[in-house]
């Protein structure tokens, strides 16, 4: 924990303890860590990275962690996010115990595959570019020749637009279930002045979707198996149960802190009591007097 944070140029942006300082969260690891001396490696470090050019915002990285984190197994355990600025590209440190608060151990079985799992989840989630095994990219998000030379020259396909476009709103959408979630993210996705159609059979079945800018048609299948319609469903409900997730913390957050608050109010309220019992004038009647 300290090697990620000593002389380095970087920001601590959280935890799954309520946003502890620094020196905070190495206590609280190392406290929970020491439960089990008998563990080689108690502590669990790894880094979630993305390629030049791609971002996340401050809060989708949180939000990535707290996604990974809980599916390597640490739920039940503290760790910190650490995001570092010495690359050229965007990423972060996680740092977690590898005993957990019931003083169990948390397998690393099957890790690396786990965490493949975990990544390529989110970057369907947020439309990244899919990185398979030897760092080699997946078909189903690379840009195409025509898209790069266009961004070299300044400007953006129709193509690149909506695909950017239905990320952007998948990111932003919001609901308290996923019935309002799907409705958020359409009413966000239509102020960009793209049209979504859905295509069905006479039986309601749905067999694919498009989409119209400009007067332009675009079938999802040109744009990516991420952007199509059962894949896009998939991305949309794995950001609702993300966002319930993370509300979910945000309300426990707000929970202890209001619990903190109204310890400090309470002892501070002792101390006056104190004060006032051991103060001069009420003690003045007492013991012996001369």
């Amino acid at each position: 924990m300290r090697y990620l944070v000593h002389n380095r140029d970087h920001k601590n942006i959280g935890d799954n303890m309520g946003d502890l300082l620094v020196d905070q969260q190495l206590d609280a690891l190392k406290c929970v860590a020491d439960q089990n001396r008998r563990l080689k490696n108690r502590v669990f470090h790894g880094s979630l990275s993305l390629p030049p050019g791609e971002s996340l915002t401050e809060i989708q990285w949180k939000d990535c962690a707290h996604q990974f984190m809980t599916d390597m197994g640490f739920s039940n355990a503290p760790y910190a996010i650490i995001r570092h600025f010495d690359k050229e590209y965007e990423h972060i440190h996680l740092c977690g115990s590898r005993v957990d608060y019931d003083g169990k151990t948390i397998s690393d079985s099957r890790s690396y595959a786990r965490a493949m799992e975990s990544v390529r989840k989110l970057e369907k989630l947020y439309g990244l570019q899919e990185v398979l095994e030897h760092e080699t990219k997946s078909k189903s998000n690379k840009k195409s020749t025509k898209e790069i030379h266009a961004e070299r020259r300044g400007y953006k396909l129709i193509k690149t637009k909506i695909k950017e476009a239905i990320d952007a709103a998948i990111s932003k959408s919001r609901g308290v279930n996923r019935k309002e979630f799907n409705l958020n993210f359409a009413k966000t996705f239509r102020q960009t002045g793209i049209e979504i159609q859905v295509h069905k059979h006479k039986n309601g079945e749905v067999y694919g979707m498009s989409f119209e800018s400009n007067g332009i048609p675009f079938k999802s299948s040109k744009l990516g198996k991420n952007y199509q319609y059962t894949q896009l469903n998939k991305r949309l409900d794995l950001a609702f149960q993300m966002q319930l997730r993370h509300a979910i913390n945000e309300k426990q957050k707000n929970s202890i802190n209001e619990i903190d608050h109204a310890k400090g109010v309470n002892q501070t309220s002792q101390s006056k009591e104190i004060g006032k019992t051991n103060s001069p004038d009420t003690n003045k009647n007492r013991g012996i007097s001369m």
